[in-house]
């Protein structure tokens, strides 16, 4: 199972590229910062059957995924603010993420080893 989170932008590129790959495929509105104004979207794509993805905060939507999914490991390859490996660690699923900012990476640690974002 895939999760990508996308912009306006790509997401309809994404989305195709998605379709092309797997069976099923959604897309489900979310917003950043606790702020519906700040829009992206989620899209989940696999071979089986589709999660039911609430309206929520990118971040809620986040550890919704790692909380309620039952799988081994998560990754992300791009890590920001390190949100998955915080829900991932907070939930007991193990974690690969890469970043290239050393301060983010830092920042992720800290939250980790403090126990809250």
């Amino acid at each position: 199972m895939v999760f990508i989170e996308v912009f306006k932008s790509n997401k309809d590129i994404i989305k195709n590229l998605l379709d092309d790959r797997y069976s099923n495929v959604s897309i489900t509105q979310s917003y950043y910062y606790f702020n519906k104004t700040k829009l992206c979207w989620i899209l989940q794509a696999t071979n089986d059957d589709l999660i039911d993805l609430p309206y929520i905060d990118e971040q809620y939507m986040i550890e919704h995924i790692c909380k309620e999914l039952d799988f081994d490991c998560i990754a992300d390859p791009c890590m920001g603010r390190g949100l998955v490996g915080f829900y991932a660690n907070r939930h007991g699923k193990k974690f690969v993420g890469t970043e290239l900012n050393k301060k983010r990476l830092a920042v992720l640690v800290n939250r980790i080893t403090k126990g809250k974002i």
